[in-house]
């Protein structure tokens, strides 16, 4: 006797798994991010508990917090759904990849070095990268303006300082004679 009728779950398409394997990567990705970090309180947006992260498809780095009490409630999904905030912004740069970093904080690091008169060292330092993420920050700076050529130009302002930084030392030494 054959069966007529089909009980379970849908059967996914080969493209919606990879589509559903990638979200859940990415899902796992941020929790872990969360996890790692201590300086991100995972406390619901609503009451004020341990809540727990509230995912979001449109762009999954923008998170918020909520407990299992107040998801029960629609309007709250809603007041939640405005609290979300960027998870990249409240990490501490120091030791996560580039990749984490958004493109408006890629396109600011660049264009405040560019603007500084510190040394790349004394920059990193601000910024608390590292002179490895620097390089990162100016590969993924490329990929989002290949007009400009950015190893170029902080090559050229990296010299620029350079040479001013030597002229200062310079007059120092002849006032002290």
């Amino acid at each position: 006797m054959k069966k007529t009728w089909d009980r379970g779950k849908k059967r996914l398409t080969p493209a919606e798994k990879i589509e559903a394997q990638n979200w859940q990567r990415t899902r796992v990705k941020i929790i872990n991010m969360i996890a790692r970090k201590p300086e991100i309180q995972k406390i619901c947006c609503i009451c004020g508990k341990e809540g727990k992260t509230l995912h979001n498809r449109k762009d999954p780095y923008f998170i918020t917090f909520i407990c299992d009490e107040c998801k029960k409630d629609p309007n709250n999904l809603i007041i939640a759904e405005e609290s979300r905030f960027d998870i990249r912004d409240r990490i501490d740069k120091a030791g996560t990849s580039v990749n984490n970093y958004s493109d408006e904080q890629i396109i600011r690091i660049i264009t405040s070095y560019m603007n500084s008169i510190m040394s790349l060292g004394e920059f990193c330092e601000q910024e608390n990268i590292s002179r490895y993420q620097f390089n990162q920050v100016l590969d993924r700076y490329q990929k989002l303006c290949p007009s400009h050529n950015i190893r170029q130009l902080t090559h050229n302002h990296f010299r620029r300082i350079q040479k001013e930084r030597a002229k200062q030392i310079a007059d120092q030494k002849k006032l002290m004679k």
